[in-house]
């Protein structure tokens, strides 16, 4: 079955428009002309037939040779059929100016002489052998007492033909108006038409583009194009669609890429110490040694998937938050004691500062223990035998501001900005810690991005780093 596009679609809606309005204003056009011309004509007819009427009773007499020569001047300047009737419907005088008039007629029926005004169309009854336009004007005498009478009648006449070309030539005028009417409004339907589609189809030409692959296509209008509010809106969404798309194809590469990367070392690691075992390179006395090694990088590619399959969860936001209001100062110090031991070990002084007693937020306690643990972690981590960790929690307006700051080699501003980052361990330090997997502090700032706040980093190279985020009040 065929199907229309766009451009013939609307292309059919304005031609069909356009053609119905302008059948509609040409009959109404052709109609209000006609009725013009034929009301001037009648109008015309009984101001003429009134003066006459004015002359015969200025005469005093239907017949007079000066009346006939009257009439016959005003019939030849007029193109009229002029008669002039007794009150028996007797023709009196008679000026013809076409051949119209049956000239065996000597009288006219009587039913026409109604004493008054009148306009008609028709022949009168034979009169005339063909339609004409007439007016009819009674002849009124007044005598001495003041009585009035009728003396007889004035009939004027035209042809109808004379109207019929008149009325032809208005058709005419109307149909070739029409003609110019309906090629002017194609061209302008074929052009607006055009100028509608061509951006709709630039979209659907890049949407393909989209469908191979090809992400880094983008609709590109014209000024004039821009111009129309919708067009121009549905560009833009396209455009940020398509950025994205391009944005989600990228991540989805890189994560490919970064699983793919961090997989390789241990799954390269442990192939290589059972073969050695296997193939017996490895000494006996070391198998036991090696196993542990196995071990470890199994146990790290364990965190590793884990870890892996959450950042998963957190970009398809599968994951849904229970928020509860909560003590926070009471986890802050639960999480803390978590890392009692690795703290002795390393002789960290870590000082907890509280606004109050009990500070209520209201969040997802699970997903903030944690943030929590993942700051402290990297905290610990980055600290230096004897160094400081300071926790401090502070009440705003609306929200309650946490801040994790530990000493050490502290951040820099390049760092500050990439820390985030899913796997980033540019920094060597970090690049050295083999329990690492690089995507603790992107799972956090997921994890406060979804609350609907923010965390930031900074610090100092060489002397402290600093993380802090906040989350909204509590009600209890």
């Amino acid at each position: 079955m065929f199907k229309k596009t766009i451009f013939s679609h609307m292309m059919y809606i304005n031609m069909i428009t356009v053609i119905i309005g302008t059948i509609f204003l040409t009959v109404l056009q052709s109609f209000l002309l006609t009725q013009y011309v034929e009301n001037s004509s009648a109008l015309k007819l009984s101001e003429d037939a009134k003066a006459i009427v004015r002359m015969v009773n200025k005469e005093g007499t239907l017949n007079s040779d000066y009346i006939r020569s009257y009439l016959e001047g005003f019939s030849e300047s007029s193109d009229y059929n002029i008669f002039v009737v007794d009150e028996t419907g007797r023709i009196a005088i008679e000026i013809a100016t076409g051949e119209e008039f049956n000239k065996s007629t000597t009288k006219i029926d009587k039913s026409y002489l109604r004493g008054s005004e009148y306009t008609l169309r028709g022949t009168l009854d034979g009169a005339f052998r063909e339609e004409m336009d007439i007016y009819v004007a009674p002849i009124i005498e007044t005598d001495e007492a003041g009585n009035s009478f009728a003396l007889g009648e004035i009939i004027i006449s035209t042809p109808r033909p004379a109207q019929w070309i008149l009325n032809n030539q208005i058709i005419k005028i109307a149909t070739y108006s029409t003609l110019i009417v309906l090629i002017l409004a194609f061209m302008f339907a074929y052009y607006s038409s055009g100028r509608i589609v061509r951006p709709i189809k630039i979209i659907g030409d890049n949407a393909k583009k989209f469908a191979k692959g090809e992400f880094e296509s983008r609709v590109e209008l014209t000024k004039a194009d821009s111009r129309v509010k919708e067009l121009g809106e549905l560009a833009q969404t396209f455009n940020n669609m398509a950025g994205e798309l391009e944005k989600f194809e990228e991540v989805r590469n890189n994560f490919v890429s970064d699983v793919s990367h961090e997989l390789r070392t241990p799954m390269t690691t442990i192939t290589g110490f059972v073969e050695g075992i296997l193939d017996g390179t490895v000494p006996p006395e070391k198998e036991k040694e090696y196993l542990k090694i196995v071990y470890d990088e199994c146990k790290r590619l364990s965190r590793l998937v884990n870890s892996f399959l959450e950042v998963t969860r957190n970009l398809n936001q599968k994951i849904e938050l229970e928020i509860t209001d909560f003590d926070i100062n009471r986890l802050i110090t639960r999480t803390a004691l978590g890392f009692e031991k690795i703290i002795d070990e390393k002789n960290i002084k870590v000082d907890i500062e509280l606004c109050s007693d009990f500070c209520s937020v209201r969040a997802d306690k699970d997903a903030i223990k944690r943030v929590l643990t993942n700051l402290f972690d990297n905290a610990v981590k980055f600290t230096p035998q004897g160094g400081n960790i300071k926790i401090s929690v502070a009440e705003e307006a609306k929200d309650v501001e946490i801040s994790v700051r530990n000493t050490g080699k502290g951040i820099s501003k390049e760092e500050a900005r990439l820390i985030f980052e899913r796997f980033y361990k540019e920094d060597k330090s970090r690049s050295e810690n083999k329990n690492g997997t690089g995507i603790g502090l992107y799972i956090v700032k997921s994890i406060i991005n979804r609350h609907g706040k923010n965390i930031t980093a900074s610090g100092v190279e060489g002397e402290y780093a600093e993380f802090k985020f906040s989350l909204e009040k509590g009600r209890l």
